[in-house]
């Protein structure tokens, strides 16, 4: 994997969508992807202007993503800490297919995300609305046909999504880590994993790994190098183990 830094964003060289249309099989009629990588198929903000929406710091984005609820703004946070995550990008597919009534549906995911060298769709949903009949139907025959386009489908709960101490960890991965890393901070954290040294988060904050510590650490994460169990709180002793992917890319 390997991304260009602008701003501390993580911006895929090669950002590659699916063919602008992909043609009917099965119950799929027809899945329609936006041509221009800033376009969307909703206009999320001006569409909502009743209720609340959200902008977000883009990471792994292609472009400034948009949310209409908290917990869309969740799983941008989650897809941009998650290092087999490439990029990800919101409201930009249509997807028309037959529902069990026999009759012609349009349904928008909320995200795709290239995960593991793989086309992912993330739709993100409270879970009483997600078990509703007409969803939970909706979900399972995506998921079964969008096999046959090499496309994976997946139903995010918005209590799943917003769970603790995960969200606050990636918060503080986000907050420190958007900081590219310089060649020297890659050399000494090379050193420091050759010397199998107890890179911990107490040890970032005392200074004792750069005057730039937490933000390497963190940024180390969000790549990939590194690697924290997002499910316990990040505490002084928190030690930071060496992740999938190698200091140089």
């Amino acid at each position: 994997m390997s991304f260009i830094q602008n701003n501390g964003s993580l911006s895929p060289k090669q950002f590659r969508m699916p063919s602008d249309v992909l043609q009917p099989h099965g119950r799929i009629l027809r899945i329609t992807f936006c041509k221009d990588e800033q376009a969307r198929m909703l206009r999320i903000v001006f569409r909502s202007r009743a209720e609340r929406t959200y902008r977000y710091p883009r990471l792994k984005c292609v472009r400034r993503p948009e949310g209409q609820s908290p917990h869309e703004v969740n799983a941008f946070r989650l897809a941009d800490c998650d290092p087999a995550v490439e990029w990800y990008v919101e409201q930009n597919c249509e997807i028309i297919y037959r529902n069990d009534a026999g009759e012609e549906s349009f349904h928008y995911p909320d995200l795709l995300l290239f995960r593991n060298k793989r086309y992912v769709f993330w739709e993100e949903k409270p879970k009483k609305f997600a078990l509703q009949r007409v969803v939970q139907s909706r979900t399972e025959l995506l998921q079964r046909e969008l096999r046959a386009f090499d496309f994976e489908y997946e139903m995010k709960y918005a209590e799943d999504l917003g769970l603790e101490p995960r969200l606050t960890n990636a918060g503080h991965l986000l907050r420190f880590g958007r900081r590219p890393l310089a060649l020297i901070d890659r050399w000494q954290l090379q050193q420091e994993i050759n010397r199998d040294s107890k890179l911990t988060w107490g040890r970032a904050c005392t200074g004792s790994l750069g005057p730039f510590g937490r933000e390497v650490l963190c940024r180390a994460v969000l790549e990939g190098i590194l690697s924290i169990d997002l499910s316990v709180p990040i505490t002084r002793e928190t030690r930071f183990i060496p992740g999938s992917l190698e200091v140089w890319k």
